[in-house]
């Protein structure tokens, strides 16, 4: 099992970018594996304000979802921030995150009794 989950928003889009079979939607959900909760590493999400509506709004519902089953959880929002926003918003709020997920990696990669 990995130290720590680094969410993807790309995959959390599939079903708004491709066409994708109702199984295949389930099988590459971050929301599917919430089922397994109690076993799940601590998570870090980085939210893009002025994303894709869609990406957003999935991003939403999984922080939800996860929320609803009390999973480690660290998320945070770019307010100002379009999608890439680590290498096109070059503004504080770009930094901290960057540097937010820089020592989330660090605690959770480096530290197998963090978890």
């Amino acid at each position: 099992m990995p130290g720590c989950l680094l969410w993807s928003s790309r995959l959390a889009a599939t079903e708004a970018a491709w066409e994708l079979t109702e199984d295949e939607v389930q099988e590459f959900s971050a929301t599917t594996y919430l089922e397994y909760a109690e076993g799940l590493a601590p998570m870090l999400i980085a939210k893009a304000g002025i994303d894709y509506p869609a990406l957003n709004a999935s991003i939403d519902h999984f922080i939800e979802e996860a929320s609803a089953k009390n999973v480690a959880l660290d998320y945070m929002i770019h307010p100002g921030g379009q999608h890439a926003f680590d290498i096109l918003d070059d503004v504080a709020r770009s930094r901290e995150i960057i540097k937010r997920t820089l020592e989330f990696m660090k605690t959770y990669l480096t530290s197998p009794a963090t978890l």
